[in-house]
């Protein structure tokens, strides 16, 4: 029988139960890095979005003609 005695830990009387704890825990964890993954995509897309902005910025600066 499995005792749950906090979030971060549990006591299992049998090889079954770890095996079941290991599962579970496996599965947290393509969970967390499911949303991990998508998290640092759009991060990605922001700063990519971003230097693109910069660019077409710079692109469209006016320099004065300091030169007669």
């Amino acid at each position: 029988m499995t005792q749950k005695k906090s979030d971060t830990y549990c006591i299992v009387s049998s090889t079954e139960e770890l095996v079941e704890a290991l599962r579970k825990l496996s599965k947290s964890i393509g969970s967390l890095s499911s949303v991990l993954n998508e998290m640092q995509d759009e991060l990605e897309q922001q700063y990519n979005s971003h230097i693109d902005l910069d660019l077409l910025e710079l692109e469209t600066i006016d320099i004065p003609k300091t030169i007669h």
